[in-house]
């Protein structure tokens, strides 16, 4: 029996209809509510079972049912959503657990202490997928590669691999963001290698792929990526 038709039989009425626009009191589940809305958050994003979905806060919408089930956590009532093929929207309300499973039609309207809970939209997807490869800061770890942005330039970064030939650097360098910001003031530099236990730095003029690199635990190397 499909979910959706289990609520029905359950004989529950309470609209969820998105023309309603009271205020509902806080509960027993205002603390899963805040946690998604607290701070004047107006929409975002959760995840359960390894799938995102959008949420927004503060807003009631049409599922095109009028009976609920009770669940304790927005999570659980947008999975409960998620294993019913006739449901992509779901409604659910701080006050007492109420979750309402059906299809979202019409437009989102005010509604406190309310979350309407649906597929990932498309610009948030899209902007989850390009936040995996958004240069963040130059860190290592045994066989991760990624990319690193050091003042305003990006490098590949190769995690414990080293070529034979380079130049060692003069100066002090603590970490390999401070091997890879010499580097970015030196046209020539193609890559930097950086050794994590005795913290020494080195640059080469030559094409990394080339240079044959040997696996060395200690070292982390940052690949120049031309503008």
């Amino acid at each position: 029996m499909k979910l959706t038709h289990i609520a029905t039989a359950l004989g529950m009425s309470h609209l969820a209809a998105a023309g309603i626009a009271e205020t509902t009191a806080r509960g027993p589940y205002s603390a899963a509510f805040d946690q998604h809305c607290g701070n004047d958050q107006t929409q975002g994003t959760l995840t359960v079972d390894g799938k995102t979905f959008s949420y927004y806060c503060n807003v009631a919408q049409s599922t095109g049912s009028s009976h609920y089930i009770k669940l304790s956590t927005p999570e659980r009532c947008i999975d409960v959503c998620d294993d019913d093929d006739d449901c992509d929207t779901a409604v659910w309300d701080r006050s007492q657990g109420q979750c309402w499973l059906g299809q979202g039609t019409g437009d989102r309207v005010p509604y406190a202490g309310r979350m309407v809970i649906a597929e990932l939209d498309p610009l948030a997807k899209c902007e989850a997928s390009l936040a995996k490869y958004k240069p963040g800061a130059p860190t290592c770890a045994a066989s991760d590669r990624k990319i690193a942005e050091v003042d305003d330039t990006s490098f590949y970064l190769v995690c414990g691999q080293v070529p034979t030939t380079m130049t060692k650097q003069t100066g002090t360098f603590n970490s390999l963001e401070d091997c890879l910001r010499k580097c970015t003031t030196d046209s020539n530099c193609s890559f930097a290698s950086f050794e994590n236990k005795q913290l020494l730095c080195y640059h080469s003029a030559e094409d990394f792929v080339s240079s044959k690199p040997n696996n060395y635990a200690d070292w982390e190397t940052g690949v120049k990526i031309p503008r």
